[in-house]
């Protein structure tokens, strides 16, 4: 296990639909303990591959928590054996724990975002009825986005609840993360507010997160 003392961090890679589980075992040979697979799909800004319908990829959402003192080795490893450095090999990044705001209203994100001068990046949640997850995908696209993942709820019963960040998901939701730039979060936020209603009851939740490290992300 783990010591009580150390610091830890939310370790999230997104990749291709089959390569999660071969990241966790090797994880676990530099000292991760375990991790969570999820599913979804994501998106890339390609013309072609939008004119072709081809533009929903299947993905897995692969988290783990690791102590601090592991996360250069696991990103030296997901550039050496995985090479997600290179362009669609996926994404990685991490979230220190102790730095987690918890619930982020849209009308606190540009609060947050000075936070901290190390973050350059924030993961933005957009919560949303299932269906509705393509509309908040292209209004952020509009505002500077550079795509998504959509994560589905699995193997869940109408009656039965998921969470993350200590939010309760219903199954009929959907939960389209982004890594977006910190000086676009609050453009993205308000297109998101604007186009989606977003602020109203019942019409989703959004949340943000400060980004200590990326892996993967397309250059401007």
């Amino acid at each position: 296990m783990y010591s009580k003392d150390e610091s830890y961090n939310l370790f999230i890679v997104i990749v291709d639909k089959g390569r999660a589980s071969k990241i966790l075992n090797e994880s676990k040979k530099i000292g991760v303990k375990g991790g969570t697979i999820l599913y979804g799909t994501g998106t890339v800004n390609s013309g072609l591959l939008h004119l072709l319908e081809l533009y929903e990829i299947k993905k897995e959402i692969l988290i783990m928590v690791i102590p601090n003192e592991l996360n250069e080795e696991l990103y030296k490893l997901l550039k050496d054996k995985f090479h997600l450095e290179r362009p669609n090999k996926g994404i990685a990044f991490n979230i220190p724990l102790d730095n987690v705001m918890g619930n982020v209203c849209v009308q606190n994100v540009e609060k947050f975002s000075r936070g901290s001068d190390k973050m350059n990046h924030q993961a933005v949640f957009v919560i949303v009825e299932r269906g509705n997850a393509d509309d908040v995908i292209k209004s952020a696209d509009k505002a500077g986005a550079r795509g998504a993942t959509v994560i589905h709820g699995r193997g869940s019963g109408v009656h039965e609840k998921s969470s993350i960040f200590n939010i309760v998901i219903e199954p009929e939701k959907e939960i389209v993360l982004m890594l977006v730039d910190s000086l676009k979060t609050q453009t993205i936020i308000d297109n998101i507010k604007e186009d989606l209603n977003i602020d109203k009851p019942g019409k989703g939740i959004v949340f943000v997160v400060g980004v200590e490290n990326t892996l993967g992300l397309v250059k401007e």
